[in-house]
């Protein structure tokens, strides 16, 4: 998955949720929204938005798909190479892929942007370039669902679009609490391992949003006992701790499952016994954005059922 980690780290709809659709373009900002706005990034830099920015440069899927989901797609009017949803967002003018070294700087510059969106940590270099270029640029970082809704809420803030983005954060919240009160009634949890990637092989530890969705969506995540966020695992060990239910992204071709059943061992795990194998869309599993919830919803249906939806 450190492939996929750097293209954009980071499902069908269950239950009485319902799909995150792209709106159409909406008008004006919200009445309530006023400027100039100064925040503290997720790198811990003060930052002042003087106006409603009208040309937003996003360097994160991410927070493309939050743009998007919250009516602030007509100011957006460049994103990278890896940006693959909304299909809006992938007529825009490119500026980059995902990568700091894949973003071409005078390409940006020649876009005129009056805010740029950066991936946090991951994007320093760029962020420090443009910095010193005077451009405006905000570093965002989601690792929780938490942050999710916390990052949502600024994007609308800064976008001049608060007040859509709360109702989305109150429909993300709403549906993760109807996820957890679900899972709380089953009658058992299965061990559940998620392949990030199988080349190395590597998981999902506690302290990422996709062990927080397998905890709530009522399964136990064999290596919620890591310190490390993504750390790369043994097959002994994933032996010793025989999962129930192995679930992993698709990487857009679909051999994970198949790749993974033909490890050395692995074909005495209960899961792969009982072909309890399920793969999930990885943008709705690994994109910290308004669709996690689906992601969610689509882990729940898979603890339930053994099967993805």
């Amino acid at each position: 998955m450190i492939r996929l980690l750097a293209a954009g780290l980071m499902i069908a709809t269950f239950g009485c949720g319902q799909p995150t659709a792209p709106p159409s373009a909406i008008g004006p900002p919200d009445a309530t929204g006023s400027f100039p706005v100064t925040t503290t990034d997720d790198l811990g830099r003060s930052v002042t938005i003087p106006t409603r920015p009208a040309r937003i440069i996003s360097l994160s899927p991410a927070v493309t798909e939050t743009l998007f989901a919250i009516g602030a797609g007509p100011q957006v009017i460049a994103v990278t190479t890896v940006d693959t949803y909304p299909p809006e967002a992938t007529r825009l003018p490119k500026v980059g892929a995902f990568g700091p070294e894949t973003i071409s700087t005078e390409t940006l510059l020649a876009q005129q942007p009056d805010l740029v969106f950066a991936a946090g940590r991951f994007h320093k270099p760029v962020v420090d370039t443009l910095e010193k270029l005077g451009v405006v640029v905000l570093a965002v970082d989601a690792g929780t669902f938490e942050d999710v809704e916390r990052v949502t809420t600024l994007v609308g803030r800064l976008s001049g679009q608060e007040a859509r983005a709360a109702t989305l954060v109150a429909d993300i919240q709403r549906r993760r609490a109807a996820v957890r009160q679900r899972a709380a009634k089953a009658a058992s949890k299965p061990k559940v391992l998620y392949v990030l990637w199988d080349d190395p092989l590597q998981t999902a530890g506690p302290k990422t949003f996709v062990g927080q969705m397998i905890e709530e969506a009522g399964g136990i995540n064999i290596f919620a006992d890591t310190e490390r966020e993504y750390p790369r695992v043994s097959d002994e060990a994933v032996l010793a701790r025989n999962p129930d239910l192995i679930i992993a992204p698709d990487h857009g071709d679909g051999s994970i499952p198949a790749r993974v059943a033909r490890r050395p061992g692995w074909d005495q795990l209960t899961a792969v016994r009982a072909g309890r194998i399920a793969m999930l869309d990885g943008d709705l599993v690994n994109r910290p954005g308004p669709r996690l919830i689906e992601g969610l919803e689509a882990i729940e249906t898979v603890i339930r059922t053994g099967r993805a939806p």
